[in-house]
Order: structure tokens, then C-alpha cells, then sequence
């Protein structure tokens, strides 16, 4: 909260504090001192405001009720030919701010409940009593003197005239005196008793006149309505605010998480790089720097989160008790000229956490892996170079089948060439059909209804080894029948032939 009651250009706690229309406050000294002569080049933005040159009554709101005030965007020639016009651009959103060069900033609005707010929060110099010159204890409301406790039962009985008179804290009462005169429209001097919802601005019963086809309601029913609907936007807000508490909450979570997971990652990696031989450790030391570095990269971007999510909050809360101190204000006059900013300000908090939040966070998953089965296939078949043939192979009937004329035989051995042969269908005379690395083969175009056996043998560089048992396969019945009666002579000559 103490970052709200600091002017933005001085960085202290506000002095005098004046209200821009834009909805931002500065201290009145630094106004001042941001204010200088309007040039062609201020002319020439599109996104400003005007403020009256006619009335601090007008809180820099255009109304076409108001004589000499600016309508619409005026153009650069008419504003020329202002020559006593000052300009005062907003140290926050840059918003540049019109004034009549003979007031200048001493035009603007005081900011009476941040004014007060800021009393109340900051230690305030001693008071001393106007009277003995012992430190003050109360000041009389009425009387605008600062009174000790032995004083103020002298100058003010029990009883008599002046019995009746208010009394507050001497530490609240300078804040009092200065802005006591504020209540009143600078322009009639008359109290301010009516708010223009049309305008969004306090008027006088003189300047009712002027707003007589405007929709108008006393300030207490316009104080009441604003206070409820900034009190409805605070409690969205905090419900907001909760959530950001629990996204905080999570993102540290997912922080453990993330050092878990990579540590993790980093033994598994380091425990199957430790099978492989010396001439990859240096691959190995590679990978464990890439996912080292991803996990800063995760790491870096959930600080970022965190770090955002916690800057966020942080200002939230603050606003928060800021507008909780405000909700206090009992000048309805003080509220107004702040509530329709605050509320501007709470909806801005609301979609920076709908924006924000409703994103998923930092992925606690690496989505890299290693795949080392492609290298472990290499490692496992690494062997010396065999000495002596390999044995003989062995077929694996329950994974030999047939189908139709033809039969698939599969087989297991431990080595680098392999030989299929099939007989005849008489058991003799066996001949190769296939010579390959493969340890499956599918032989086609066999007869239907015979019964064939099958061997593999085995080779490597040393030789060959013997051949497998015989196995025996019987291929399946032809769905063709020959029906001799229903044959041509010419056909049934050429099939005896």
C-alpha cells in the first residue's frame, strides 16, 4: 500500500496532492514544476485531454454545457491561437493534460482522500498548542486552533457557547485545515451538493443550472452507489488476488518438481551411458549439458512466472488496502473525485490476472529422451570373430505356418549367412530356395497337397555348420477339381499327352 501513497515524478509520500483526469495523482509542487508552454508538436497528438480553462469545477471533464470549454478534439490552428495555454503531460500513462496558463496547475482538483489517506499513514511533524506552545493534542474544528489538553478545558468549558464546538486529533488537523475550503465549487464558493452522472463531475446549485438536462442525484446517493459497485469490484478482485496466492503456491511446487525430474533424468542417463564403452562418454557428457541447460531454461522461465506473478500481487494488495482505506472516506465529496479512477484501476488488475493466470504454467515434463536401444542392438551383437563354424540351426515350428501353396519357415542361429532347401516332395533331392542374413523365409508356388521337408544350414567366416533336422509340411488341397466327362476330345488328347 505504501507504493500508492508515493508520488510517481518525487517517489515521497504526496504533498498537496492534485487529481489529473486522467485518473492519476501527483504532488501539486511537482505539477507545477511538469507544466510548460504548449508547442505545435503537443498539438499534433491525438490522444490528450482538455481541461477547462474556466473552472477547477469542471475535474477536466468536457461538458458542452460550459462556455469556453473545449468540445471534441480541437485542431492545431485553434489551438494556436490560444496563447496562454500550458500543458501537462501525466508521468504515468502519458497523457497530455490542458490548462490555462494563468492558473496552470494550481487549477487541478485536490485529491482530498488521498490527501487524508496519506496523513493517516505517514508520521506527521509534532503540533504545538497556539496558545502555550506545549505539544498540541487536539485542534478545534471551528475555532482552527491547536489546543493542548490543560488549554482546551480553558478556552473551551463544558458549558457555554463554545461547548459545542468538534475537536480532533492534532495530527489529522493540518490535513483538515488545508483541506477544509476544498468542499465548496471554487467558482461560486457555494457548497457542493450534486453529482452529474452525465459529466461524472460535483456541481454547486449554481452550476445545477448549467447541467439542467443532465441526469443529477445528491452526493450521498452517488457516494453510496460508487462505493457499492467499487466494493462488488474489490471482492472479484480479491478472489483474484487468492487465485494469484495459489498460482504462486503452485509454481513453487512445480519448481521442486522440475529439480526432481531432472535429477532424475540426469541418473538414468548417466546410468545407461556407464554400459557403453569409453568412446562415447563424451556424447554422454553432451546430452547431461543439454538437459542441464533445459532445466535452467524451465527454471529461468518459472522464476520469471513467480517473480511476475509475486510483483503482481504485490501492487494488487496494496491497491486493495488502498481502496479499503478509501471505502472509509466519509466525505462523499473526497470519494467521488476518486472512485470512477479506483474502479478503472481495479477492472485494469482483474484483466491483467485473467490474462495472466488463466495460462497453464511452466511444463514441470522434459520433453526430450534418449533412445538408446538402437545402441544397445549394436553393443549386444559386437563379438569376436568365431573360430570354428557355427552349430547347426533350429526351426521354430510355432512360428513356421502354411497357407494355400505356400509355406513360411522361420529358424534361430548365431550367425551371419543362412540357407533354406526343400525337397522334391519324395524326400530327396533337396534344393536351395533362399541364401540371406534373414532368419524367416516364404516360399511360394509349391504344389497343392504335398507334404515337403525343409533344412536350414548355417555359415560364418570359419564355415558352414550342419543342417537342421528335417522338418516336414504338407501344403493344402487345390479347391480345383478336374471332371473328365466334361473335357473336349481335342483337350482330353492334349492331357494325355
Amino acid at each position: 500500500m505504501e507504493e500508492e501513497l508515493k508520488c510517481p515524478i518525487c517517489k515521497k509520500f504526496y504533498t498537496n496532492p492534485v487529481l489529473l483526469n486522467c485518473g492519476h495523482s501527483i504532488c501539486l509542487a511537482c505539477a507545477v514544476g511538469l507544466q510548460s508552454p504548449a508547442i505545435q508538436s503537443d498539438f499534433e497528438q491525438q490522444d490528450f485531454d482538455k481541461l477547462s480553462l474556466n473552472s477547477e469545477t469542471d475535474s477536466g471533464i468536457i461538458c458542452s454545457s460550459r462556455p469556453n470549454s473545449y468540445i471534441g478534439t480541437p485542431n492545431s490552428a485553434s489551438l494556436l491561437a490560444l496563447q496562454s495555454t500550458v500543458v501537462l503531460q501525466c508521468p504515468v500513462c502519458k497523457r497530455l493534460i490542458w490548462l490555462d496558463a494563468s492558473q496552470g496547475a494550481a487549477a487541478l482538483t485536490r485529491n482530498r482522500a488521498l490527501a487524508r489517506i496519506v496523513e493517516k499513514q505517514r508520521k506527521d511533524d509534532m503540533q504545538y498548542c497556539q496558545i502555550c506552545g506545549e505539544e498540541a493534542t487536539d485542534i478545534c474544528e471551528q475555532c482552527e486552533v491547536f489546543y493542548c489538553k490543560t488549554c482546551k478545558q480553558a478556552c473551551h468549558p463544558n458549558s457555554g457557547p463554545l461547548s459545542n464546538h468538534n475537536f480532533i486529533a492534532a495530527n489529522e488537523g493540518s490535513t483538515v485545515l488545508k483541506l477544509k475550503q476544498d468542499g465548496n465549487c471554487k467558482e461560486h464558493s457555494q457548497v457542493l451538493s450534486t453529482y452529474c452522472m452525465d459529466c461524472k463531475i460535483l456541481v454547486c446549485s449554481v452550476c445545477c443550472q448549467r447541467h439542467i438536462d443532465h441526469e443529477s442525484v445528491p452526493i450521498g446517493n452517488a457516494s453510496k452507489a460508487q462505493k457499492n459497485r467499487l466494493s462488488l469490484r474489490l471482492q472479484q478482485l480479491s478472489e483474484k488476488a487468492k487465485t494469484a496466492s495459489e498460482f504462486c503456491q503452485r509454481l513453487k511446487s512445480a519448481e521442486n518438481e522440475i529439480e526432481t525430474n531432472a535429477y532424475q533424468l540426469q541418473a538414468n542417463l548417466v546410468e545407461q551411458f556407464d554400459r557403453l564403452m569409453r568412446s562415447i562418454t563424451t556424447k554422454r557428457d553432451k546430452l547431461v549439458e543439454q538437459i542441464a541447460k533445459e532445466r535452467e531454461v524451465k527454471l529461468q522461465q518459472l522464476r520469471d512466472r513467480a517473480t511476475d506473478c509475486k510483483r503482481q500481487l504485490q501492487k494488487t494488495n496494496g491497491f486493495i488496502q488502498f481502496s479499503i482505506e478509501l471505502l472509509k472516506e466519509s466525505d462523499s465529496v473526497a470519494f467521488l473525485q476518486t472512485a470512477s479512477p479506483m474502479m478503472c484501476r481495479a477492472a485494469e488488475a482483474e484483466r491483467f490476472f485473467l490474462k495472466k493466470f488463466d495460462r497453464e504454467t511452466v511444463a514441470t515434463e522434459f520433453d526430450i529422451a534418449v533412445d538408446l536401444h538402437p545402441v544397445t542392438e549394436v553393443v549386444e551383437n559386437i563379438k569376436f570373430t568365431p573360430l570354428q563354424p557355427p552349430k547347426s540351426p533350429k526351426i521354430v515350428r510355432n512360428r513356421c505356418s502354411v497357407q494355400g501353396n505356400s509355406v513360411t519357415v522361420a529358424w534361430l542361429a548365431q550367425a551371419d549367412n543362412f540357407v533354406l532347401e526343400l525337397d522334391d516332395g519324395s524326400g530327396e533331392n533337396f534344393h536351395k530356395v533362399y541364401s540371406g542374413k534373414d532368419r524367416v523365409c516364404t516360399v511360394d508356388g509349391l504344389l497343392y497337397g504335398t507334404v515337403y521337408k525343409a533344412r536350414v544350414a548355417a555359415f560364418n567366416s570359419a564355415g558352414g555348420s550342419p543342417y537342421s533336422p528335417c522338418v516336414s509340411f504338407q501344403t493344402e488341397q487345390s479347391s480345383f477339381n478336374f471332371n473328365r466327362q466334361s473335357v473336349h476330345v481335342d483337350d482330353e488328347d492334349l492331357f494325355r499327352i
